[in-house]
């Protein structure tokens, strides 16, 4: 009798396939265990959002210290340094949405940043002089030479 299918020639590609598939396999594990394994971490590395965020900070205490510095020396440099250095930090601190790891936990962080540096920039433009006086001139008349001292050269 003529059978349609060789059963025992397909048994035996098949159990070859199976014993090559399981030596490759053994293989590849004997490899994988022989290498130098898994690499160890010994410092975690800050992530994205903390590092603009650390960045903002380091910027807002430049833009501190340079409002301090002002108070020191009476220059408008300085006030002028510190106002660009509040607005790099508010930029730093409101790009950390861009972030991959852009959390809840960095929100917070970063909106009293920003907040903390809109105060700021408040205070420096309260101190900065007046570029046209003709205003204040108007407002205070003849008392303005006693006023704005450092205004009149």
């Amino acid at each position: 009798m003529v059978s349609l299918c060789n059963c025992n020639g397909w048994r035996r590609h098949g159990a070859r396939r199976l014993m090559m598939g399981l030596l490759l396999a053994g293989a590849l594990l004997i490899a994988a265990s022989c290498g130098r394994g898994l690499p160890r971490v010994t410092k975690l590395e800050e992530s994205c959002a903390q590092k603009r965020l650390s960045a903002a900070e380091i910027s807002f205490e430049d833009a501190k210290e340079q409002f301090v510095q002002h108070f020191k020396v009476r220059s408008d440099t300085a006030l002028r340094f510190a106002y660009q250095a509040s607005l790099d930090s508010t930029r730093l601190a409101s790009s950390i949405r861009s972030c991959f790891d852009f959390d809840r936990t960095y929100v917070q962080l970063a909106r009293d940043l920003i907040r903390s540096n809109r105060i700021l920039r408040r205070l420096v433009r309260t101190n900065l002089r007046d570029t046209d006086p003709q205003r204040a001139i108007g407002v205070f008349g003849d008392r303005y030479r006693e006023i704005f001292k450092n205004d009149i050269n």
